[in-house]
């Protein structure tokens, strides 16, 4: 038992053991995290106000999705670009493990878990934009080294990371009357 005498400033410590002397328990628990986005990009025209792009993130084997800044999941993001500008990047939040997550009942022991992720861009309604149709798939690695008490969390993205690039037609018809 501790107690502080603010008067004094003296600070005293009584021990009180019961039969089984003095017992201490120490708990370590490792968490790991990754965040995880991507960058869009449009071809022969600026982004103007109002334009929207969306992106969808799809766990492929089971794995978790990400977390806002508030622990809310995320399956879903909209990128409101910047005007006059050709670039914009997206975030799906973070992606956090805790190292309970990685144990294995049945081997008695911590095994890498291994996720994958499928992103896609939602097509709009921009009119003369093609919209980037292709798949973006990338895996998340969690992994405990019960030596060290560290949580480790690697992703490996392609080349390129996360992209996607739309193209703006800037062909069109006009009518000239004389």
């Amino acid at each position: 038992t501790a107690s502080y005498d603010a008067d004094t400033g003296v600070l005293s410590v009584d021990k009180v053991l019961d039969d089984d002397g003095v017992k201490f328990t120490n708990t370590h628990d490792a968490n790991g995290q990754t965040t995880l986005g991507g960058t869009k990009t449009i071809e022969n025209r600026k982004f103007k106000s109002g334009d929207t792009f969306t992106f969808t993130i799809t766990p492929k084997d089971g794995g978790k999705l990400p977390v806002d800044a508030d622990g809310n999941e995320v399956s879903e993001v909209v990128l409101t670009p910047t005007a006059g500008t050709n670039t914009g990047s997206f975030s799906f939040g973070t992606f956090k493990f805790e190292r309970s997550e990685l144990w294995n009942d049945t081997t008695k022991a911590y095994e890498n878990k291994e996720y994958t992720y499928e992103i896609k861009e939602t097509a709009g309604s921009i009119s003369g934009l093609t919209y980037d149709t292709h798949t973006e798939t990338v895996k998340i690695t969690a992994s405990y080294d019960a030596d060290t008490g560290v949580l480790s969390v690697d992703k490996v993205l392609d080349t390129d990371g996360v992209k996607f690039t739309n193209t703006y037609d800037t062909t069109g018809d006009t009518t000239l009357g004389g």
